[in-house]
């Protein structure tokens, strides 16, 4: 393996202020790899196009003012101890790079890749992420604050302990990977679509205190704990997955519960307003509650009921056809 140098002289200079340019006065792509940056501020306004930096660290570096990257790629870097200020990322690749105590503030990320690595301790304040795609990427307790996420995704990403709040998100999409041993945590937030599809283990997420037009969750086989409280929603939708003690409490909704195909073990549906509920070919099992809600209209195709099913309308037990039956209502 090459040893790292310090970044120094023109090098850092071309970083800093003076990337390298044409006869006409035109960005080119240039490369810079195997240097190392310690302890060092770079604030001067700057625009790279076509930047490759690759192999190297930067630890205790901020980077902050008027600058912008395009078409660039990050690769196989180290980066300890990071802050970001008033940056924005232009289709910029970070490829296998590993984040420890990244701090973002007031940046800006259109149609980004994280592919690979690991990011440790993230906090991004009034940050927007724009067509922004991680994949395959581990993170491990992830704060994000006032942010805005627009036709974002996680495809095969672990992560522990995410927590967004106060942010708006036009559409984010989940898929593959998994939380293990945390939650995903979404409050005080405006969101248009939330998806969770094909993630094998997503441990308790929770979205609380925020307004929601959809949110979508298909073939998750493992979702044990998910909370939806204090929101108006649009809709939920469940399809070939399996909820195991899902709480919808204080939850107002303008159109349906669907559940197709799937399987609850434990469901709490309290202190709501519900339009219409279909549970086509599902099954239940443990417990149902439904405590001061009552539906529009419920279907129940398919139904089918574990022995030791145990119903609850308004605190009290009751029998299965009791129950059906009195949860329609206004």
């Amino acid at each position: 393996m090459q040893t790292q140098e310090p970044l120094r002289g023109d090098d850092l200079q071309a970083l800093r202020a003076d990337p390298p340019r044409d006869e006409h006065g035109q960005l080119i792509p240039w490369t810079l790899g195997h240097r190392i940056l310690t302890d060092h501020r770079l604030d001067q306004a700057v625009q790279h196009r076509g930047l490759t930096l690759h192999d190297s660290t930067f630890r205790g570096f901020s980077w902050s003012g008027d600058i912008a990257l395009y078409s660039s790629l990050l690769r196989d870097l180290v980066l300890d101890r990071v802050a970001f200020t008033g940056l924005r990322f232009e289709d910029v690749v970070f490829e296998r790079c590993r984040f420890d105590t990244l701090q973002l503030t007031d940046c800006t990320f259109v149609r980004c890749r994280f592919i690979g690595g690991d990011l440790t301790l993230l906090t991004a304040t009034r940050c927007s992420f724009i067509d922004t795609r991680f994949e395959d990427l581990s993170g491990d307790t992830w704060n994000l604050r006032d942010c805005s996420l627009t036709g974002s995704s996680f495809r095969g990403c672990t992560l522990l302990a995410p927590r967004l709040s106060h942010c708006t998100i036009d559409r984010l999409q989940i898929g593959g990977g998994g939380l293990h041993g945390a939650e995903l945590t979404i409050s005080n937030a405006r969101i248009g679509e939330l998806g969770l599809d094909r993630c094998p283990l997503m441990v308790g997420p929770r979205v609380l205190d925020s307004t929601l037009r959809a949110l979508d969750i298909q073939d998750c086989p493992q979702l044990p704990g998910l909370v939806v409280q204090n929101c108006e929603l649009g809709r939920l939708t469940v399809r070939r997955s399996t909820l195991q003690a899902a709480s919808l409490v204080a939850v107002t909704t303008r159109g349906r519960l669907t559940l197709e195909d799937s399987a609850l073990i434990g469901l709490v549906v309290r202190e709501g307003a519900w339009a219409d509920a279909l549970l086509e070919r599902c099954t239940l099992a443990a417990y149902i509650a439904v405590d001061h809600t009552r539906f529009t209209a419920v279907q129940t195709p398919g139904l089918i009921e574990a022995d030791d099913l145990q119903h609850q309308l308004d605190g009290q037990p009751t029998a299965s056809a009791t129950f059906w039956g009195a949860i329609h209502g206004p």
